[in-house]
């Protein structure tokens, strides 16, 4: 679900990003913060958007495709603009500029295929019920991953991102509990929508 979503990236004491040396005194990088916070938005929003699915809203239609479609456009936008904020002209170096920038874009690429599934069960065009478990297990691997990511510079910012991938587990393994039990209780409709909102406003509220 929202795996991507913290995958942007994490200035380093030395900026591994830009591809240059960059001193700690130089304070926290603006541009992460930004994306930090962006993607905080939308995870809120897809907290949101999983509560409404339960409510009586849950019957209209840009609710029922709202979900799938905000996470690919998170997705998108980290795998584009993860390491800098200039996209053209196109170059290598700025894109990926070291292995740190590699898993960015592998985070990036799962939040954009969990969007695809998900739109195309919606659909109806992938009716296997074994493509819930499949999701599920990318997005418990997706939070087991951000909790092995690397480019943490500070203690403080590697806590804050292993309460990021321990959030995405919890998500990942609530659904996959409530999806394979075929139940829309409390747990579903309140607990899922508050973990999504907690990582939404951990990211949000994010200081390096």
């Amino acid at each position: 679900m929202c795996f991507a979503v913290l995958l942007f990236q994490h200035p380093e004491q030395w900026d591994q990003h830009a591809g240059h040396t960059m001193p700690a005194a130089s304070g926290p990088d603006p541009y992460s913060l930004l994306l930090h916070h962006a993607a905080g938005a939308m995870v809120i929003l897809l907290g949101i958007f999983t509560f409404l699915e339960k409510s009586e809203l849950g019957r209209q239609r840009w609710v029922h495709y709202s979900w799938p479609v905000a996470l690919m456009l998170q997705g998108t936008i980290t795998m584009l603009f993860s390491e800098s904020g200039q996209l053209f002209p196109f170059s290598w170096e700025r894109w990926l500029p070291s292995h740190v920038s590699v898993q960015h874009k592998i985070f990036a690429t799962v939040a954009i295929a969990l969007g695809l599934i998900e739109l195309f069960r919606r659909t109806g065009r992938l009716q296997n019920r074994a493509w819930p478990h499949v999701l599920n297990a990318m997005m418990i691997g997706a939070g087991v991953y951000l909790l092995m990511h690397q480019g943490h510079s500070t203690p403080h910012i590697h806590t804050q991102h292993l309460w990021m991938g321990a959030e995405i587990i919890a998500i990942g393994a609530v659904k996959a509990v409530t999806d394979y039990q075929g139940g829309s209780g409390w747990v579903r409709a309140y607990l899922l929508p508050a973990l999504f909102l907690a990582l939404g406003l951990q990211l949000a509220l994010y200081v390096e």
